[in-house]
């Protein structure tokens, strides 16, 4: 059942156990403290090796052939906005570990939910209030932090979440969470909505320990209303419609968090108030018992004297560590997504050579085709032309008129315009096409990370200005040479052969008749020879500077995309290997909280962990079947994976594997946890281990197990 219920309650010996505890949480701070900055410097050191993977991706594109200073420039300014958020994450770590350290060394509780919840109320039996604190209606009580004293423990009172403009509300409960030991979560047996759970979502993988509370809320304020409910309290108590609510919420976490399993303890505050409130003696036994509050009261007690010191421990190790995993997946998936785009555009120029090879020929065809057509039109007009004019002696100035008048160099040029047009659009779709499939790099909100994106890039790699100027000498080819003189030569000696004065006047007019057409097809081959050849030299000098251009601005944009590629995955890597030592550092905190000794303990070689999800513990051996014993002896455990998930706080799930070598250790983590990936390769590159996997589609809990995988043995898995 998700309600708690049978709570053995604090006696004299545990109030005096939760005080020691208490003051081991105080010690605790000085150390936790230490190795919080520890990890801090740790970071401090990886950004200056983020500088340094940086540079050698920038030598990388260099050693690629990507010479151009402002390409190089503009991608170091890329690269620098991740090194950017490196040091903001470094920065904003440190003065929140600072601002806990310089909070009191007590205990510290954060009531969160969203807004008239019942944290007030609560805060108001904690202290006596006189409820001038608890909320009337629907208005936001609590608009500012709020801290008071409870069984040697700071309770923090925030605003609540989802009210109407409450931005910063949200923003300074969430501060408030980062800093807490342990948070109460709150919600009522209202209606749950889904974003009540995000938030509960969001504070697990913050790796928040909690305990989630539901406050009954009916109302108690006339009269009749109290009468009513000291009839029959447990009736309001122990309503179906309160599990329902519980398991509603339960399902929505569960969208996200498959393991999790939420048990609730179910109060009703205002009762526990108005029991201290109340001139009736037996009213207030009656209102203080429906109230169920003593039950939270021993819940919280127990599970601070159970995991106080734990808690304090890993609050200063998450404010580190949350921040790095998100980085590390992050960058992981700037690297996996700018992979994509360098395959994209292989493909894009493997498609750019193939379509540019029958582009030529088909275009020569069509230009060739197209100037027979036009010299045919002449061709075709020369009988005519000679029997109308054979007689003409100013038939020269004729002709140049009638072959002008078809306008051959007007239309030729055209045609090699159009084509070279044709050719130029081809590109420009070519490009956009890329700019559409690269679209998440012009997004700036699809990653966490931010301003990553590529601005002006074809600015860049100036490939329009490249290509626009291809046909500007088209125009002017014509002028260079005259091909279309060939037309008229020999044309005058041909009409001069004939004679008015001849004996055989007709004979030798069919004679000139003849000879004038010979030579006037003989100059129109010739002319039509040296069109078609100065049109193909013209065209293939300018296709090839096309194909130049082209191919260079889209291989520059695959070295360039490799290079990001190759240096986020650097980048992500150093991320992952600070994730799992504070991991490990974490998991060496439960086991000792747990009773091992430090021998066993050091067994941990490596643990990879999704917060509040999913845990790996790799190990050098086994452990001693005898420690194990005693651990869920004590624990009263099942195993030791129950007693290491019931110290971590969440339904975490836990793995404990040995380490064989990495091809073997990477098949049996497959295995072990189901993953079906068909057919995979495991290959090096730049000294990184990859491994491509012919399977695509993977369900969100295959995700979270294949991201384990990739941090336990540092490969990156590509589908």
């Amino acid at each position: 059942m998700a309600i708690k219920r049978n709570i053995k309650f604090f006696y004299l010996k545990d109030k005096d156990e939760l005080k020691e505890v208490l003051k081991e949480c105080g010690r605790a701070k000085k150390s936790s403290y230490r190795t919080s900055m520890k990890y801090i410097q740790l970071l401090s050191k990886a950004k200056d090796d983020a500088e340094r993977i940086i540079d050698k991706g920038l030598s990388q594109l260099q050693q690629y052939g990507v010479t151009d200073d402002s390409i190089r420039s503009s991608l170091r300014e890329q690269m620098s906005k991740v090194q950017t958020d490196f040091g903001k994450v470094i920065t904003d770590a440190k003065i929140t570990i600072q601002a806990k350290d310089d909070q009191t060394s007590l205990f510290n509780i954060v009531l969160f939910g969203k807004t008239m919840c019942g944290k007030s109320t609560l805060m108001e039996i904690l202290t006596h209030g006189d409820g001038t604190s608890i909320g009337k209606g629907g208005q936001r009580t609590t608009r500012d932090v709020r801290k008071y004293e409870w069984n040697g423990m700071t309770i923090t009172d925030v605003p609540g979440v989802e009210a109407f403009g409450g931005e910063d509300d949200e923003k300074l409960a969430m501060e408030e969470a980062r800093v807490a030991d342990l948070i109460i979560f709150m919600i009522t047996d209202g209606q749950p909505e889904g974003d009540e759970a995000d938030w509960l979502i969001k504070l697990k993988r913050m790796d928040k320990p909690m305990i989630c509370v539901c406050n009954k809320k009916s109302a108690l304020s006339t009269d009749l209303q109290k009468k009513r409910f000291l009839k029959n309290p447990e009736k309001y108590m122990n309503a179906d419609s309160i599990q329902q609510v519980i398991e509603q919420f339960n399902e929505f976490v569960a969208t996200e968090l498959p393991n999790e399993r939420l048990n609730f303890c179910v109060v009703h505050l205002l009762a526990k108030y108005e029991s201290m409130h109340n001139d009736d003696p037996e009213v207030c036994r009656i209102l203080n018992r429906a109230s169920k509050f003593s039950f939270l009261e021993n819940i919280i007690c127990k599970e601070v004297a159970a995991n106080g010191v734990l808690y304090r421990k890993r609050s200063y190790l998450s404010i580190i560590d949350v921040p790095v995993y998100s980085l590390y997946n992050s960058m992981l998936d700037f690297s996996y997504q700018s992979l994509k785009q360098a395959n994209n555009i292989n493909d894009k120029i493997k498609e750019f050579k193939s379509w540019i090879e029958r582009f030529r020929e088909d275009e020569l065809t069509t230009l060739r085709n197209f100037i027979d057509t036009q010299y045919r039109r002449i061709e075709d007009d020369i009988p005519n032309f000679v029997e109308e004019n054979v007689e003409n002696r100013n038939a020269q100035l004729v002709w140049n008129r009638r072959v002008k008048s078809y306008k051959i160099e007007d239309g030729i040029k055209n045609k090699l315009d159009n084509s070279l047009r044709h050719a130029q659009n081809k590109i420009n779709e070519l490009f956009n096409d890329i700019d559409e499939e690269a679209g998440f790099l012009l997004n700036e909100d699809a990653l966490s990370l931010s301003d990553v994106t590529f601005t002006n890039w074809r600015k860049w790699f100036g490939w329009g200005s490249a290509i626009s100027g291809a046909i500007s000498a088209v125009v002017f080819f014509f002028e260079l040479s005259n091909p279309i003189g060939w037309i008229f030569a020999g044309l005058a000696a041909a009409f001069q052969l004939f004679s008015w004065f001849s004996d055989s006047r007709e004979k030798k007019k069919r004679d000139a008749m003849q000879r004038i057409t010979n030579e006037l097809n003989k100059g129109i081959r010739k002319s039509h020879q040296k069109i078609e050849n100065q049109v193909e030299k013209i065209f293939n000098r300018k296709m090839d500077e096309l194909q130049r251009n082209t191919l260079n601005a889209l291989y520059t944009l695959y070295k360039s995309f490799l290079t990001m590629t190759n240096t986020h995955r650097s980048l992500a890597w150093n991320n992952c290997n600070n994730h799992k030592l504070i991991s490990k550092d974490i998991i060496k905190f439960v086991l000792e909280e747990l009773g091992m000794p430090n021998d066993e303990r050091d067994k941990i070689m490596d643990v990879a962990r999704i917060p509040g999800k999913h845990c790996a513990i790799v190990l050098k051996d086994v452990i001693k079947k005898s420690c194990i014993d005693s651990i869920c002896k004590n624990t009263d455990s099942k195993g030791i994976i129950q007693a290491i998930g019931s110290k971590l706080g969440s339904k975490e799930y836990i793995d404990i594997i040995t380490k064989p070598s990495v091809n073997a250790t990477f098949q049996r983590l497959l295995i072990r946890n189901h993953i079906r990936l068909g057919k995979y390769w495991l290959k090096e590159e730049e000294g990184k281990l990859l491994c491509y996997v012919q399977k695509k589609n993977f369900s969100d809990e295959e995700k979270d197990k294949l991201n384990i995988i990739q941090q336990l043995l540092n490969v990156h898995i590509i589908g």
